[in-house]
């Protein structure tokens, strides 16, 4: 597996360098040094939470079944996109859109209940904290991009004390992460607090999965993917610029601010 013209994401998956090239520090470094805003996923890349996303999704399935669909016809969907999906199929046969409305309510209700349940007791990821203190403090603007629901984010963010300017999560956003639109608006909003120095080309995307990266390369971002113990291959259907294992290896690799 190749990265795109990426000398970073080859040396940090090899865990080596050649003598030719600078170290991966060094490189990382570069990566970061003209940043003027950063972006980070929020569950298992700043904080681990417990949610069972296969039975989330099997549970989001079933009551795409009690609408009378054909369920097989949703699979391949991420959560979040079955329930967009079977709200347009519920709109598009049914001249009343009061009946997908109260599945779409209903789905993302159901959501929530889980996100609140299952991340009632996060665990900090090291290197997490530090890494958005030191970035905020050179300064750099941080946003928080997240599929889940707002009230467990803003409770994520205050357990785990991150350093935060901009949080958007699934209900502020018509279209959340792969859709670059996510981290736009959450771009736009640091634009605002920080004018004028926020531009795409020199931001960065974090997350600990391929929608984070899609996301981030679409918005024109740099992109850093956590592997988290997983192999280089989980990220092929959108390929970082940089690979690091967690927040802890990232934060190690970019040298404090003077």
């Amino acid at each position: 597996m190749t990265a795109p013209n990426s000398k970073v994401y080859n040396s940090i998956v090899d865990g080596t360098a050649s003598t030719t090239e600078s170290s991966p520090a060094e490189q990382v470094q570069r990566f970061f040094s003209d940043v003027t805003a950063a972006l980070f996923d929020l569950d298992n890349t700043l904080i681990e939470t417990h949610i069972d996303f296969p039975a989330m999704k099997q549970r989001t399935l079933a009551l795409v079944a009690e609408q009378n669909m054909n369920v097989d016809s949703f699979r391949d969907l991420d959560i979040l996109s079955i329930v967009e999906a079977a709200t347009e199929l519920l709109r598009a046969r049914s001249s009343a859109s009061d009946i997908a409305t109260a599945f779409r309510n209903r789905a993302f209700q159901m959501l929530a209940e889980i996100e609140e349940a299952e991340c009632a007791n996060p665990v900090e990821l090291p290197g997490a904290r530090d890494f958005l203190e030191r970035l905020h403090r050179r300064p750099i603007p941080i946003g928080i991009v997240t599929r889940n629901c707002r009230a467990v984010s803003e409770r994520l963010i205050a357990q785990g004390g991150f350093a935060c300017d901009a949080l958007l999560a699934r209900e502020d956003v018509v279209r959340t992460k792969p859709d670059p639109g996510h981290l736009r608006e959450a771009l736009a909003i640091l634009a605002k607090l920080y004018p004028p120095a926020v531009s795409a080309d020199r931001c960065v995307m974090v997350g600990d999965h391929w929608m984070d990266v899609a996301a981030g390369r679409a918005a024109g971002m740099r992109t850093v993917g956590l592997l988290r113990g997983r192999p280089a291959s989980f990220f092929a259907p959108s390929l970082p610029d940089l690979l690091c294992q967690d927040m802890a290896e990232l934060n190690s690799l970019v040298r404090p601010e003077r």
